[in-house]
């Protein structure tokens, strides 16, 4: 089954994250040089602190808690200790461009959690197969708002239409290394419905999602989440339909010309 991703600081959110069947709930610690890059963007730059992490470590009980540090800087390995010491079971490392910066946090990190390099950078697309051979990493995430922004390209499911993540997805399950991208929205809403892009996860053999701010209407408190959505029920329509696409009853490369379809639709 996809690994389900849920990002907040919300220790209720994430204990009710966990009890609907979030496998990974995550802390995102990312600000240097975050706004330059999508300031002015439909984004969300994140206010989440590093005081949060043993809060959710003591929240959640079965989900693994993931926390995403800021990119290599000359504090990184007092951010990698203390994120390590509040307890994180997985380490997201973004915006790295060479096998040298991943390769000298996955050292700081020796070991101690796994590693899910957020590959989101043309550079690192270039760089892809030596970046593969960094130790200790748990799967890779294709972070597909960036690869967007590096692109220049106008809307971020392109680069799952364009074939782009199909060809990284080859070639990280060739190497028998677990990958996931992007984010998905409730099953049945959206411009590019939800059930399309979860068929295209299934289809490629990823193992990892986001649930993105539209599966959640943006919930930052649990009375905001309780008013805006069923998270058990839409986990569980989620749920459903992946076991569908798995059955092999649904024509997965349909639900792709369609994908595609409405993508083109959207870009143009």
């Amino acid at each position: 089954m996809l690994k389900l991703i849920l990002i907040t600081d919300d220790p209720e959110i994430a204990k009710k994250a966990e009890d609907s069947g979030v496998d990974i709930i995550m802390v995102d610690l990312e600000i240097i040089g975050k706004q330059e890059r999508q300031g002015g963007l439909n984004t969300i730059i994140s206010n989440h602190s590093v005081e949060s992490v043993p809060k959710m470590r003591q929240a959640i009980s079965t989900s693994k808690l993931m926390v995403r540090i800021n990119p290599l800087h000359e504090n990184s390995e007092q951010e990698i200790e203390q994120v390590i010491d509040f307890g994180a079971d997985l380490i997201m490392v973004p915006m790295f461009k060479t096998y040298r910066e991943l390769n000298t946090i996955s050292q700081l990190v020796g070991g101690r959690c796994g590693l899910v390099p957020l590959l989101e950078t043309t550079e690192a697309l270039l760089r892809v197969d030596d970046i593969l051979k960094v130790d200790n990493i748990e799967f890779i995430h294709l972070g597909l708002n960036d690869l967007k922004i590096g692109l220049g390209v106008k809307f971020l499911f392109e680069v799952v239409s364009g074939g782009l993540i199909e060809y990284l997805g080859t070639k990280i399950n060739n190497i028998n290394m677990d990958f996931g991208f992007g984010g998905v929205a409730r099953m049945d809403s959206g411009e590019l419905p939800g059930r399309l892009v979860l068929s295209e996860h299934i289809r490629l053999g990823s193992k990892a999602v986001i649930l993105s701010r539209a599966f959640h209407n943006n919930s930052t408190t649990i009375e905001e989440l309780n008013d805006n959505v069923d998270l058990s029920f839409e986990i569980n329509k989620l749920r459903e339909y992946e076991s569908k696409y798995r059955s092999g009853e649904v024509d997965l490369n349909a639900n792709k010309i369609e994908f595609k379809r409405i993508v083109d639709k959207i870009i143009s």
